[in-house]
């Protein structure tokens, strides 16, 4: 039996209770006891002093002091606990006592002042008024005697009696309250040894019960509980059928452990180790599942412990990178990066938020290729959010990303075939104005005619600065574009704008608008580029009224508007006019390179290299038109500048 089993707590729980309880029973019968015995003494000598005080008032009268002596012999010679009764004068002398000596010894003792301050005196004269004191009939106390003994020390003054005063034999006169005392000392060694020996039987019969209870108690737990529930326990270990439960079995025999409570409870663990056979059982189809998920994918999974070492490798990493998982599990994570720094940065990431999604990365195959991927980085925590680690699931785009440049460098072959042919078309316009000019001014010089070489030599003048224009559009939309970000106050660039354009349009009879709000925020953004987007949309727009006929009751309006949107997240600019409008056709192809609506005015490039701009800062350009009423082109940047999700990358 071990001692801190179930059957020794509460026995020793029991036992405790049980011998306090004893204990304090005992004690508390002994001094009942023992308080009842004193007080049958004091009962006991207050009756024969009260006897006694009887007596003197004959024997006081006759002034027989030796048949106090007798009387005092008479009633204490049956009982060998009284140790002395004794009378005393007022003064203090024994006038009559058990032990003659003492009468005789006390002869010079009687010619002294008493000690007020002692007892039995003091329990007048300690008083401010000592004729209280008399109002009791006697005064009495537990003292210790010489020999070690206890006794009850009982006093009981002797009164000066009215019938006293008037007796021709009394010397004391009225005012003299008390004549003298009545002293009586009992002996309590009979009730000190029955205590003694009551407080020895008490401890034999605790000691007693101390020893029968705890064999009973341990027999009956024992046989009742403890050897039940070892056998319960030794049913529900698991050492000896540990091939049994790592296939899931958890059946065990809870037979023969009766109907009571024992019983109930081996019944109850029988249901539970059913449930929970059951529940380990989907317990393990669940991981056999998701571990197959695991396996089976062709993404590279990899999960990390708190040190950075590699935990599992799943056979899509092994396919892919080339390793046997075997000889990658525990050692550094790093090693499978082609630069161990873009590992460091992505766990930098970790630190604001638990999930770092689609961070492009480059992880080094055993063979040495370096494998392009894109990494969605995991933290794991416990139950109670504890860091355990770390979950990555990556996807190999090498392949895509080698693909995606190809279609690039395709896209930009197809560009510049467009483009030339845009070029050929154009400068073929242009050659054709110039052919024109040169012309003219070969007709004027040989007529000599100073006007017609003045329109021949502007003609050759525009031909030169519309090829200039188109070679410097031509550089821009083929050189790499790359904005240089920096916090712009949007309503200051497009009142820049509004500035520089509105004389010109009030030139050509147009009526530029500003509306501008108060709270348009500012953005992260290229503000050189911003502003020749609203530029060369706020000069179409008046192009565009330029080439409409108006009713007299309407009138050229171009509108420039800007605001915040989507609670500040984003700012839109839009530029709407009431000019000419588009056809379907037209707004199909608006961005299209060298598509242009403005004849030989025109290099179909302006907008082309706004959409481009406004897509490389993560934003959108979008175009409303109606034949003949108009149109609105609205532009919307992000506040924040543009993101890895949103930027274009063919921008």
């Amino acid at each position: 039996m071990r001692w801190n089993s179930i059957v020794w707590k509460v026995n020793l729980v029991f036992i405790t209770v049980l011998i306090t309880v004893t204990g304090v029973a005992g004690i508390v019968s002994n001094v009942i006891y023992e308080r009842d015995a004193v007080a049958a003494a004091h009962d006991m000598s207050h009756s024969h002093l009260e006897t006694i005080l009887q007596g003197l008032d004959r024997l006081m009268m006759e002034q027989a002091n030796e048949g106090i002596g007798e009387l005092i012999d008479i009633l204490t010679e049956h009982d060998p606990l009284w140790l002395d009764i004794r009378l005393l004068s007022h003064e203090g002398a024994i006038v009559a006592s058990m032990h003659p000596d003492s009468v005789a010894a006390d002869r010079a003792y009687a010619e002294e002042a008493p000690d007020l301050e002692s007892w039995p005196c003091s329990q007048c004269h300690s008083l401010d008024d000592p004729g209280r004191g008399l109002e009791a009939s006697s005064f009495d106390h537990v003292v210790e005697m010489p020999a070690g003994d206890r006794a009850v020390a009982v006093a009981m003054p002797v009164l000066n009696e009215p019938r006293c005063s008037n007796a021709d034999c009394h010397a004391h006169p009225e005012s003299v309250r008390v004549l003298g005392l009545l002293e009586a000392e009992f002996s309590l060694r009979d009730v000190d040894a029955m205590t003694s020996t009551r407080y020895f039987h008490s401890l034999i019969a605790f000691l007693l019960t101390a020893v029968l209870s705890i064999a009973a108690t341990w027999y009956t737990l024992d046989r009742l509980l403890g050897r039940r529930v070892n056998k319960l326990i030794e049913s529900t270990k698991l050492v000896e059928g540990m091939e049994e439960v790592a296939a899931g079995e958890f059946s065990f025999d809870f037979e023969g452990f009766g109907t009571d409570e024992v019983g109930e409870l081996a019944e109850s663990f029988e249901t539970l180790t059913t449930e929970l056979q059951s529940a380990v059982m989907e317990l393990k189809s669940t991981r056999d599942y998701m571990e197959g998920i695991v396996e089976s994918s062709a993404d590279i999974i990899i999960t990390v412990g708190p040190s950075g070492r590699i935990r599992t490798f799943n056979k899509g990493a092994e396919a892919t990178l080339g390793y046997n998982r075997f000889e990658v599990i525990g050692k550094q994570i790093e090693m499978l990066f082609a630069d161990p720094n873009e590992r460091r940065v992505a766990i930098e990431r970790l630190k604001d938020t638990d999930n770092v999604i689609n961070y492009e990365t480059h992880f080094l195959a055993k063979d040495g290729q370096v494998r392009e991927v894109i990494l969605t980085l995991s933290r794991l925590r416990d139950p109670d959010g504890r860091h355990m680690g770390t979950f990555g699931i990556s996807k190999d785009v090498t392949r895509e990303n080698r693909l995606k440049r190809e279609s690039l460098l395709n896209a930009r072959l197809a560009a510049i075939g467009q483009a030339v042919t845009g070029i050929h078309h154009s400068m073929k316009n242009m050659l054709s104005s110039l052919k024109g000019g040169s012309y003219m001014i070969e007709t004027a010089l040989e007529e000599d005619d100073k006007a017609l070489l003045e329109e021949g030599w502007t003609m050759v003048q525009e031909g030169i600065t519309h090829i200039t224009n188109l070679s410097s559009l031509m550089l821009n939309y083929v050189r790499e574009l790359q904005p240089e970000l920096e916090t712009t106050e949007v309503a200051a660039l497009v009142k820049s704008v509004y500035v520089t354009t509105r004389e010109t349009a009030q030139n050509k009879g147009i009526s530029l608008q500003l509306d501008v709000e108060r709270d348009t925020p500012a953005i992260l953004a290229d503000p050189r580029l911003i502003h020749s987007v609203v530029m060369d949309l706020v000069t179409n727009a008046i192009d565009a009224c330029l080439w409409k006929d108006y009713e007299k009751e309407e009138k050229p309006v171009v509108v420039l508007r800007a605001r915040g949107c989507d609670e500040g997240e984003c700012v839109e600019i839009i530029v709407e006019d009431n000019g000419q409008g588009m056809t379907d056709e037209v707004k199909e192809n608006i961005f299209t390179p060298f598509f242009s609506t403005k004849k030989k005015l025109g290099t179909g490039i302006g907008l082309t290299m706004s959409s481009r701009i406004v897509r490389k800062h993560g934003g959108d350009i979008e175009v409303e038109s109606e034949l003949g009423h108009g149109t609105k082109f609205r532009v919307s940047l992000p506040a924040g500048g543009p993101s890895e999700q949103k930027k274009d990358p063919d921008a």
